[in-house]
């Protein structure tokens, strides 16, 4: 297969963009914004997610569907960058082989990975880092800077159930999860928090990404703060929750903390 091609910023819009192409099939991106609302692109993607990861640790498709038909959360912008699979031999033949979710915070200006998947017969062939690039280059057109800290959250694997990932051969339970991260260049911080809602009771370590695994990357203090509370109000009020104070002690720690957040030094956890 010929390497993924990254569109440019005007296409990450609506439009469909050939990202690669083979003797069997073409490989089209497309993004599910509010400004392309493809509810049954997300219907599928999200059924990708749910064979990937397990029901549990996916949020409901009436959230996503909720934040179409909004615009936009309060705290967050939310855009889907998916890849389309074509046959060449069987033109109704399409399907959706990979794809990641991905929110910018309004007030910090941080983004987030939430969701990042690939079929089981497209692994190894770079579509993961694609992806990775394409949500790079939407959220900073999205951002007021243009140079936008990226996150994500990863499950701390002596705290995952033995029992969570069950349902599918092919689920990835947490520590295949946090290989896939490292693999694409995020590296853990210091600090996490305690999910409230559907995954309550889960602790997730934030993980910043850093290309090429820098470890000299940091992040101020104050955006951090601004970050994990924004990130903690759009999870209560996607789910319809009232305050809690699962932020508490990441707030307090931060407090503790100098001008500049860096990388763990206990490393995965």
């Amino acid at each position: 297969m010929a390497a993924y091609q990254n569109a440019g910023a005007a296409d990450l819009k609506d439009q469909q963009s050939v990202v690669s192409i083979d003797d069997q099939a073409v490989y089209t991106s497309v993004s599910v914004s509010p400004a392309n609302p493809d509810k049954e692109l997300l219907r599928q993607f999200h059924e990708l997610c749910v064979e990937t990861f397990g029901a549990d640790d996916v949020e409901d498709l009436d959230i996503w569907e909720g934040i179409l038909n909004r615009g936009s959360a309060t705290y967050y912008s939310q855009a889907f960058h998916l890849v389309l699979r074509k046959s060449l031999h069987a033109p109704f033949d399409t399907k959706i082989v990979g794809g990641c979710s991905e929110e910018l915070y309004k007030g910090s200006q941080c983004g987030m990975m939430t969701y990042i998947c690939v079929s089981p017969l497209m692994r190894g062939k770079g579509l993961a880092g694609h992806l990775l690039e394409r949500c790079k280059m939407a959220q900073n057109a999205r951002s007021v800077s243009g140079d936008v800290p990226l996150f994500i959250e990863v499950e701390q694997v002596n705290q995952a159930k033995a029992t969570r990932h069950t349902n599918s051969a092919d689920t990835m339970d947490a520590g295949k999860r946090q290989m896939v991260w490292k693999k694409l260049g995020f590296l853990p911080m210091e600090f996490g928090v305690e999910q409230p809602g559907k995954r309550g009771g889960h602790f997730y370590q934030f993980c910043l990404y850093s290309p090429a695994n820098s470890v000299s990357g940091a992040v101020e203090r104050d955006t951090i703060r601004k970050f994990i509370t924004e990130y903690h109000e759009g999870v209560m009020e996607d789910e319809g929750l009232t305050h809690t104070s699962a932020t508490a002690p990441v707030l307090e720690w931060l407090e503790q903390q100098p001008e500049f957040v860096a990388f763990s030094n206990d490393g995965w956890r």
